[in-house]
């Protein structure tokens, strides 16, 4: 989700009310702590995978998602590193 905000197709306030519904389903909203590089490293040999692009399921809003690879690695870096720091 905050890959989504962050490409502009999430707004803002979906993504604080998602996750206002996850917390109320008793559900964690944080990364937990490990490194980047090592979420990353998991993440290419993910089943999404394919032809060497990671593929997202992005949400547009709640309830309706897409799927793509046209996800930045810089991007995912940043928001790992905002969440983490975050906790």
């Amino acid at each position: 989700a905050r890959i989504s905000n962050q490409m502009g197709i999430l707004d803002k306030n979906e993504l604080i009310r998602l996750k206002g519904v996850v917390e109320k389903a008793d559900l964690p909203t944080e990364m937990p702590n490990l490194k980047v590089e090592e979420i990353i490293q998991v993440m290419k040999h993910d089943k999404k995978v394919q032809q060497d692009k990671i593929r997202f399921v992005l949400l547009k809003s709640i309830g309706s998602v897409f799927i793509t690879d046209e996800v930045s690695p810089s991007l995912v870096e940043e928001v790992l590193i905002s969440s983490n720091e975050e906790t």
